[in-house]
């Protein structure tokens, strides 16, 4: 894996619900991540139960093997994201000319 292989997650965990939002930015996003980093730790600031952590890793599935905390009771939401996530890449294939 090369650097250029990373792609950029936004993950906002509340904790008492054990709910993660993960937001993903391409590799060449970062500067908009960490922007929308920003602005989440601003929002959530008074809100101790919230974390929101920004994450670079190749994959969903690397970023759940190594800060699985964020995702163990947010299953559902990591698979109802991976299916949206898929379903854009493959719209994306369908609208290109072969």
């Amino acid at each position: 894996m090369s650097p250029k292989d990373l792609r950029h997650f936004l993950v906002t965990y509340r904790v008492a619900e054990g709910e993660a939002t993960v937001v993903e930015y391409a590799n060449d996003c970062y500067d908009e991540a960490l922007d929308a980093y920003r602005a989440a730790e601003e929002a959530h600031r008074d809100e101790p139960e919230v974390e929101v952590v920004l994450l670079s890793a190749d994959s969903v599935e690397s970023l759940m093997a190594t800060h699985g905390r964020f995702f163990v009771q947010s299953r559902r939401h990591v698979d109802d994201y991976i299916t949206e996530r898929l379903d854009e890449l493959l719209g994306e294939t369908e609208s290109t000319p072969a």
